[in-house]
């Protein structure tokens, strides 16, 4: 029966010989037979990390007699569950590829012009090279005598397109070589944001696993683009947004990821922070955070110096004419007290470093806070104070963005800021390369 003509009095007759083929006895039909062999049973198995976008699915890589014949995502592998996006698929085409480019260009000193050799003659060249280079400078001692081996004229640089194996090599070759100028990319397009994450949580990375997301009730995606370039991590917020998430976009283009946004925010680029401190403004004012975390465990009570200001744009103990900062008055208040506290007589700060003058047990150095956090030195007030200049007038004018959305994302978002629900943050270097 033709399927692209059947109607449905033929569906009904088709569907009711089903049940009965179920209780014919085995045997009376001849086996099928599978009439094309499996191409993967005689295969090696092995389980990789793709190299594409940094966000860790696991592939199986199947190889026979050394040749690469198949990749696939592993079912197993936590990030992807076996799932792979167009990029992870091509991977198997960077080697299995007739196109690939089988000769390099090459421009010899004082040369004007480029010559074509063959990839084997580049390689030979290579490796001819950092063994002049080392032989010729390499360290055995430094100048106190002490053994080093170390080939400091030569240096190593990764990339995130490599995948785990090949780091693996080249970290291995480098140091086998006595490189100790061994970089990764990262260091310079991450180097932003672990400077400012670092300080913040503790975490120069990101700080939840891919797979978490699912749990947010809301996601906010600013300077970036996972739709696109880390796919897998739309997967998990497709699943947050099935179990009711909401998902916010912000950014000056219209992206994928802002097609499937429960509300996209265009605003002018490069105005991501006015953007972020009107809702920073937004969430204290209206008392939208988690009371209990904000006051037991961050440091929003702990206190700051007296002498800490910001002023015109600049903070306190700015040098203008090294255009450095002294820091020191950015720091907390700190008392000295005994160790037994109330269980010794002696109350209250301890002028002497030592030993406590009331049961002489040691002194220790705690940082003052207030746990009601309404002393305008807490770091909560001048956090509060420093983000009041955000209002959504003057935020608007910044980011272009009208009064009313503005208020919507914040009002958005900020609901998670209760005990039971969870917001996430999805950033990438549309974010953190500002200064």
């Amino acid at each position: 029966m033709d399927s692209n003509k059947i109607n449905r009095r033929g569906f009904l007759k088709l569907s009711g010989l089903v049940p009965t083929l179920l209780l014919v006895p085995r045997g009376i039909f001849p086996a099928v037979t599978q009439s094309v062999p499996n191409r993967l049973r005689y295969a090696k198995e092995t389980t990789s990390i793709c190299s594409f976008c940094g966000g860790g699915c696991g592939q199986i890589v199947h190889t026979e007699n050394g040749k690469l014949i198949n990749i696939e995502g592993d079912p197993d592998h936590p990030v992807n569950e076996g799932s792979l996006c167009s990029k992870s698929n091509s991977t198997y085409q960077i080697v299995n590829n007739e196109r690939r480019l089988k000769k390099v260009l090459y421009r010899a000193p004082n040369s004007s012009h480029w010559e074509e050799k063959p990839v084997d003659w580049a390689v030979k060249e290579i490796a001819k090279r950092i063994k002049a280079t080392r032989d010729g400078n390499f360290t055995t001692k430094d100048e106190n005598g002490v053994t080093v081996n170390r080939a400091e004229s030569l240096a190593g640089i990764g990339g995130a397109a490599l995948d785990n194996e090949e780091c693996y090599l080249l970290s291995k070759l480098n140091r086998a070589l006595g490189v100790v100028y061994l970089e990764h990319e990262a260091r310079l397009c991450h180097s932003s944001t672990v400077a400012a994450l670092g300080p913040s949580f503790g975490r120069g990375a990101m700080t939840n696993h891919w797979v978490d997301v699912k749990n947010a009730d809301c996601i906010l995606v600013i300077g970036a683009n996972p739709v696109e370039n880390h796919v897998i991590s739309a997967r998990w917020i497709n699943v947050a947004k099935e179990k009711g998430a909401k998902l916010i976009v912000c950014d000056p283009r219209f992206t994928r990821t802002a097609a499937i946004a429960d509300l996209f925010i265009r605003h002018r680029a490069g105005t991501d922070i006015a953007l972020i401190g009107f809702v920073i403004n937004y969430c204290l004012e209206n008392k939208l955070f988690h009371d209990e975390y904000v006051r037991e465990y961050s440091n929003a009570p702990f206190l700051i110096k007296p002498e800490f200001g910001f002023n015109d744009g600049l903070f306190s103990g700015y040098d203008a004419a090294k255009r450095v900062y002294d820091a020191s008055t950015w720091d907390y208040q700190t008392e000295k007290t005994c160790k037994h506290k109330d269980d010794c007589a002696q109350k209250g700060t301890i002028p002497a470093e030592a030993k406590c003058p009331g049961c002489e047990a040691p002194v220790e150095t705690l940082t003052k806070k207030d746990i009601t956090l309404n002393d305008p030195n807490s770091v909560f007030q001048l956090l509060k104070k420093h983000f009041s200049r955000y209002s959504a007038e003057a935020v608007s004018n910044i980011t272009g963005v009208p009064t009313a959305q503005l208020v919507e994302l914040a009002k958005t978002y900020c609901e998670t800021g209760q005990p039971g629900k969870s917001g996430t943050i999805l950033y990438a270097m549309g974010a953190t390369q500002h200064t």
